[in-house]
């Protein structure tokens, strides 16, 4: 489930302490902030610190540590280094931060062989996200610069969503067989067609199952019925119930994602999340593809993931938020206040 960091009104409180010559602390106190809303306790996510021996200052903390604990024993979901504001924000400094501390406290994770963690490098109001599979896999970079936590809010939460989509599966109970990796994930109901949705990480192979859109009865002059007809006829099989979405395409150093917004929520995904529909007209190749929240059971469809706009994103989307946020703040305080 999505969980919208920029909705807590705290974060821009605390991004605007950061300032030249704050300390770690003041870093620590936004992203313990940023990570409690995106990764809240009752969807069973743990938010630990990890505090160097004998550390007395907020600067000694050595890392933060996101686990779920959703099955018979915690899984290692992400591991976090900060550090205070420098003038140096680029990548370079990103990846010194990595290589000489975030990779050494990742290999220390218990985490099944062959499973993947993800990391994240904080220095003052930038983070740079990587993953490694373990235990003996290089660390890899998730994206081309550092990202600022209010100005790239959509990307960033767009790697948050992906690292919880992306846990290694383990069962609700203790294996009783010599595998620990068992598949698992939701089950959407059985429908005539069924399509898979592709290898995912941990190694489990979800299978999306998709009602077929039915044709209308024909019945009176149901002109929904007739739009739903023709879109039938052009691309068989579609769901009853999926909503086509305008898609645009972000080139990011690890592949391309695809981004597109229903309503005011936005959505990127890679495109190994899509699942592609092939079918024929008069023995031409066709095709369409698909996506499905898991949070939501959303099912959403577009015409083509080539040839796409570069994308682009809706700033006045992070205004009206930041703005809505206030004016509900503001609300609550005089409720609160004439109450």
């Amino acid at each position: 489930m999505e969980h919208n960091y920029t909705l807590n009104p705290s974060i821009e409180i605390l991004l605007d302490m950061i300032e030249n010559g704050s300390k770690e602390k003041e870093v620590q106190a936004l992203v313990e902030n940023v990570l409690w809303t995106v990764y809240p306790a009752v969807d069973y996510w743990l938010n630990l610190t990890k505090y160097q021996q004998g550390a007395t200052e907020p600067d000694d903390i050595v890392r933060k540590l996101i686990s779920y604990t959703g099955g018979w024993a915690p899984i290692d979901v992400m591991m976090v280094e900060l550090k205070r504001i420098k003038e140096d924000t680029s990548m370079k400094a990103f990846n010194s931060v990595a290589d000489s501390l975030l990779d050494d406290h990742m290999a220390e994770s218990t985490n099944p062989e062959g499973s993947t963690l993800f990391g994240m490098v904080g220095i003052g109001k930038h983070v740079v996200f990587y993953e490694r599979v373990l235990p003996r896999h290089k660390l890899k970079l998730l994206v081309d610069r550092p990202l600022h936590w209010w100005d790239d809010y959509l990307t960033i939460q767009y790697w948050f969503n992906y690292t919880k989509e992306h846990v290694t599966k383990i069962p609700a109970t203790a294996p009783t067989g010599p595998s620990l990796m068992t598949p698992a994930g939701p089950s959407l109901g059985t429908y005539p067609a069924s399509y898979s949705a592709g290898p995912v990480r941990g190694g489990f192979d979800y299978t999306v199952t998709y009602p077929v859109r039915k044709a209308s009865s024909g019945h009176g002059d149901d002109t929904q019925g007739e739009a739903e007809d023709e879109v039938e006829e052009h691309y068989p099989d579609l769901p009853y119930d999926a909503i086509h979405v305008e898609v645009t395409v972000e080139t990011m150093q690890s592949g391309d994602l695809f981004h597109f917004y229903y309503g005011d929520r936005h959505y990127g995904k890679t495109e190994a999340e899509w699942v592609q529909r092939e079918y024929k007209v008069d023995g031409k190749s066709c095709e369409y593809y698909l996506y499905t929240g898991r949070s939501t059971g959303k099912t959403f469809w577009t015409e083509s993931l080539r040839d796409l706009a570069p994308y682009e994103p809706r700033k006045e989307t992070r205004k009206e938020t930041r703005k809505e946020t206030r004016k509900e703040t503001r609300k609550g305080k005089e409720k609160r206040h004439h109450g």
